[in-house]
């Protein structure tokens, strides 16, 4: 079809003169339309230069937090001044750009109820060599567009650099002062749509030739136009063919179309009580290329503001200036822009504003919604925000949504967010910020989501979640829900990320914030393996556990978890920080095995952080007189690899544990570092059900209970352990303990707290180990290399000597729990050096140089003190 631009001078006079008769007419014995003004505030402040003076002329852009949009600008006086009104409450990152400086900013601004006036923001001269960028805007027929506003901003995050240029009369700009980097430009003239310029580079040279048409903001002269004045609409430009043709009662406006190629509208205009339908009736699926053009469609009836029917094929919805839907409790479809039969796909640069106050905002009834731009607002749903039956795909845009339901439901379908950004807000229970049946996939965009209703979910999904790059921040608040079954109740947990199949993140920044009001909420929750190779990831849970009554009819608990899987968990890449501080809680718990790191990998590809902070959870038995928490016999570590602990009088408690799971437990590289910091018994480092196998890593654990703790047995191959206990064992296995290498020091407690402990048989093969503990006499370490036990104080020096005079072990005696300096302490010491039979001990001396760790010195030297000979 021929395609020309229809300007809106052709028909100003035609339009303008209808519209105001119209106008005119409908305001006649109408009620006035009324809209509560929202409070706005502004925020001030002052730009200065690191070589002096004031920042005069510098431009200041106030950005929101949430999805990183322009909330207001402002140039600085010539005192570097600046105010910017008419903001609405929330958080801001500040933006201050002046040429030859390095841009700056202030990070968040947090506006709430009052004006702002912040800290000065001093500007760094630019001391990299610089660059210019020049070329020239042309208008579509190739003209000189003079007056654009040309912008240079960072790829990476959009901020602006230096300040924008205008083009002369010849249409050609020139912006200096650019570093090298990654860089977009973006051009601006009223009439036109913007003018992007996307992957410019910046390395050792000036830019030339950066050219840009751009594109008047009008019509395809084959689109039907509708314009909305009040309670009437004008339609034309429909095609003399018949093929699309109108009909309308007041401003509710039927388009029906046969045409089985392209069928383009073209809405704009105000109605506070029409509607706009799109039936299709051609004989085969094709596309319908719907305009928003600052349409405002209020819909007062039972028909919602937009509805297309019968299209099988996929509907674009372009999006131009500020568009605004609303229905009202009355509509009989299913949302307030629904698609029945066809797909949804949104695109452009302007705002749609959504209301749906029957059930959803936005609804494709059975095929997918793709976003691949603009600026869209849910602003209330009685249901979902975005619902589509198959699927849901997300490359660019901002969608910032509030429901009562879902915020984006993908149907059985599968969500794929590659970029873009993602503000979720639901407070209703059991709703889910992002559902899809088949399956979620992350590989970019920024995600925010905030669920603070009963057993609600942030991502959920009955398949696979997979997340690659993006960032991704959820925040739970909603409480556990118990659901009656058989003779008790099945507890439905308020969860960040849920799968009922796996979890697989490979990169990306992940933070998940489970809040005290959420007992016994999850951070990351799946059926089936929790995988992480890769990105950040820091996950906070701080809601209490809670005791409830079993299907069985027995008495349980429940508490919360950052890691939770009911198969495996495997822990091989990327930096990982998790805390848990309400009552019972787990950081990482794992109902088969987990592994952290990866045979042969080098320890910086993972740093494993985790920590508890809150007590015990009382179950059931008797609260006085027992160990509860302990060991049979009342040592530490509980049920031997479980989650619960009982006393010597059955009393059953639910502990917090860093990291344990009901399986074989396995480490072969990566830095782990553990501190649980509860002074009451239960609360294990590292716990495992079955056996747990250290092959490698960096690992340091403090706890009060067990540091290290197996049911069946424990071995060491390899890897630099710290363990030490404030309260029980620092290393213990309820069956044999095997150490074949590495480098482990342990610390137990001056009292009924040892070192190593195992149940059965201690044997050393390899590897050095350095154990104090004091009181209760140590298993003797059995096995193929010789062990000593030396007797030292608490915060002295040690150093052993084989018959050569080379120095085998240098070491400072930790004061460990329930000692003080000079407490006796023994410290039990093995080491593939000690094969002869005659050393020397020398004690009451200094270590001096070298390198110390944990009281582990290597390469340093010892002097003073007195000699003492031992013989193995």
């Amino acid at each position: 079809m021929e395609k020309k631009t229809l300007y809106y001078a052709k028909r100003a006079v035609y339009l303008l003169a209808l519209c105001v008769c119209l106008s005119v007419i409908s305001s006649c014995g109408s009620d006035e339309l009324t809209e509560e003004v929202p409070q706005t505030y502004s925020l001030s402040g002052t730009i200065s230069k690191s070589d002096g003076g004031a920042a005069a002329g510098a431009s200041v852009m106030l950005m929101k937090i949430s999805d990183g949009s322009d909330a207001g600008q402002s140039p600085t006086n010539a005192d570097g001044e600046y105010i910017i009104t008419g903001i609405g409450a929330g958080s801001y990152k500040i933006v201050a750009t002046l040429n030859g400086y390095e841009t700056a900013s202030i990070e968040e601004v947090k506006i709430a109820g009052a004006d702002v006036a912040v800290n000065e923001v001093v500007l760094q001269k630019i001391t990299a060599p610089t660059y210019s960028i020049s070329g020239t805007i042309s208008k579509p027929d190739g003209s000189a567009a003079a007056g654009v506003s040309v912008q240079i901003r960072k790829a990476s995050d959009n901020v602006s650099v230096g300040q924008a240029a205008t083009t002369d009369a010849s249409g050609v700009y020139s912006i200096s002062d650019i570093p090298a980097g990654a860089y977009s430009l973006i051009c601006t003239l009223e009439g036109y749509e913007t003018g992007i310029l996307a992957d410019i580079t910046v390395k050792n040279e000036n830019l030339t030739s950066r050219n840009i048409t751009l594109k008047t903001i009008g019509i395809n002269a084959n689109a039907v136009s509708i314009i909305y004045s009040g309670n009437e609409a004008v339609i034309g430009n429909l095609p003399s063919d018949g093929s699309v043709t109108a009909t309308k009662s007041g401003a509710d406006v039927t388009i029906t179309s046969s045409s089985t190629a392209l069928v383009e509208l073209y809405v704009s205009g105000s109605t506070s009580g029409g509607s706009l339908k799109i039936q299709n009736n051609a004989t085969a699926p094709n596309t319908l290329r719907l305009t928003l053009n600052s349409a405002v469609i209020a819909s007062a009836s039972k028909l919602p503001p937009v509805q297309i029917t019968k299209n099988e094929g996929v509907t674009i919805v372009e999006l131009k200036g500020n568009n605004i839907l609303s229905d009202n409790a009355a509509n009989e479809e299913n949302a307030a822009l629904i698609s029945k039969s066809g797909s949804l796909e949104f695109e452009g640069y302007g705002k749609l504003s959504v209301s749906g106050a029957a059930k959803h905002a936005i609804a494709s009834s059975k095929k997918n919604i793709t976003v691949h731009n603009g600026d869209i607002t849910v602003t209330s749903a009685a249901s979902d925000g975005f619902h589509a039956e198959a699927g849901f795909v997300q490359s660019d845009g901002s969608l910032h949504i509030t429901a009562s339901g879902d915020g984006i439901d993908a149907g059985t379908g599968t969500a794929e967010i590659s970029g873009g950004t993602i503000q979720i807000i639901s407070s209703a229970d059991d709703t889910k910020g992002i559902k899809a049946d088949a399956g979620i996939i992350i590989n970019g965009g920024i995600i925010d989501v905030n669920v603070s209703g009963a057993q609600s979910k942030g991502i959920s999904s009955k398949s696979d979640i997979a997340v690659r790059s993006g960032n991704l921040s959820v925040v739970t608040s909603g409480a556990t829900v118990l659901e009656a079954v058989g003779s008790g109740y099945n507890p439905s947990y308020c969860t960040a990320v849920k799968s009922d199949g796996s979890i697989n993140i490979s990169g990306g920044t992940i933070a998940i914030e489970s809040r005290r009001t959420s007992d016994g909420g999850r951070g990351l929750s799946a059926d089936g393996d929790v995988v992480i190779s890769g990105g950040t990831l820091n996950i906070t849970t701080a809601g209490d556990g809670k005791v409830y009554t079993t299907e069985a009819g027995t008495t349980d608990s429940y508490t919360a978890s950052c890691i939770k899987s009911d198969k495996n968990i495997l822990l091989s890449g990327g930096n990982i920080t998790l805390g848990s501080s309400g009552t019972g809680g787990k950081c990482v718990n794992g109902e088969g095995t987990i592994t952290i790191g990866k045979a042969g990998a080098g320890n910086a590809n993972l740093a494993l952080t985790a920590g508890t902070s809150g007590e015990r959870l009382f179950v059931s038995g008797s609260t006085s007189g027992g160990q509860g928490g302990g060991r049979p016999n009342g040592g530490g570590g509980g049920r031997p690899g479980g989650g619960f602990g009982f006393g010597d009088d059955g009393t059953d408690y639910a502990n917090p544990k860093a990291i344990k799971c009901e399986g074989d437990m396995t480490i072969h590289s990566g830095t782990v570092t553990i501190n649980c910091t509860q002074k009451t018994e239960g609360n294990e480092g590292l716990e495992s059900k079955g056996t747990l196998t250290v092959n490698g890593g960096n690992i340091e654990v403090r706890t009060y209970d067990d540091g290290i703790n197996a049911a069946k047995a424990i071995i060491i191959n390899g890897g630099n352990i710290f363990c030490a206990a404030s309260g029980q064992d620092a290393i213990d296995s309820n069956g044999p303990l095997t150490i074949n290498g590495g480098l482990i020091i342990s610390n137990g407690v001056s009292g009924d707290g040892e070192a190593f402990d195992a149940e059965t048989t201690f044997h050393v093969n390899g590897g050095i180990i350095v154990g104090t503990h004091g009181g209760r006499a140590m298993t003797t370490p059995a096995g193929s290399q010789r062990s000593v036990r030396i007797q030292g104080t608490a915060g002295s020096a040690i150093s052993v000597k084989n018959a050569a005079g080379e120095t085998i072990l240098l070491f400072n005696i930790p004061v460990i729990a329930n000692a003080t300096t000079g407490t006796s302490l023994t410290v039990t010491f093995s080491d593939p050096r000690l094969t002869g039979s005659s050393y020397t001990l020398l004690s009451g001396g200094s270590i001096s140089g070298g390198t110390t760790v944990n009281g582990y010195n290597t390469g340093g030297t010892y002097t003073g003190g007195t000699s003492k000979s031992i013989t193995l």
